[in-house]
Order: C-alpha cells, then structure tokens, then sequence
C-alpha cells in the first residue's frame, strides 16, 4: 500500500489512502477532512497556515501537480503538530520539501 516518489533526489513515501484524501479532499468514509496548508506563501494560490475544510481549491490542486512536494505540506488537522515539529528541524523531509517549492 505504501508508493516511494523520487522528486528532486528525494524519496518520499506515501501510502495510496493518503494519496487519494489529498487528491479529493476526502477520507474513505467520503467525508471532508479540515487540512492545512504549511508550505510557504505561493502568490495567487495558498497562504501558509490556511485551513480547507471543503476540499481543496482548483488553483492548489493545479499548483500540487505541478510541484508534487506541495501535497506533502498539506496535512490533516490530526496530524498538524507532528508535521509542525517536523518542519521546524532543519533537513528533517519536510523542512527539505518546504525549501523545494517554488513560490513565485
């Protein structure tokens, strides 16, 4: 169930339920989950610390298939203070992934 990426000499792994939950903006039980977006600013397409709670904007869901990383820094509520202490350790996966997207 578990898919390893390699993205700009990163492997990252995520699990298929994962995958889909990001892509949809809904769990297996066809509810919306809240996330929140912690990567940096990208003008015109996501604020750092903004919370979806109806599934994702298209111009997120645009910018996430150009730049895959992006879907890592978008974390369920639930998991929100693991990935902030992550994030927060410099050359920790997600602090690298942080560094990666490209915010113009």
């Amino acid at each position: 169930m578990s898919e390893e990426k390699k993205e700009d000499g990163i492997v990252q792994k995520e699990t298929k339920r994962k995958a889909a939950r990001q892509e949809t903006g809904r769990t297996e039980t066809g509810r919306t989950e809240t996330v929140m977006y912690i990567g940096p600013t990208i003008k015109n397409v996501a604020v750092t610390g903004t919370l979806y709670n109806n599934g994702l904007p298209e111009s997120l869901k645009k910018e996430a298939e150009k730049q895959q990383a992006i879907s890592n820094l978008i974390v369920p509520v639930g998991e929100l203070a693991a990935a902030q202490r992550e994030l927060a350790i410099p050359g920790s996966a997600l602090a690298v992934i942080y560094g990666k997207v490209v915010t113009g």
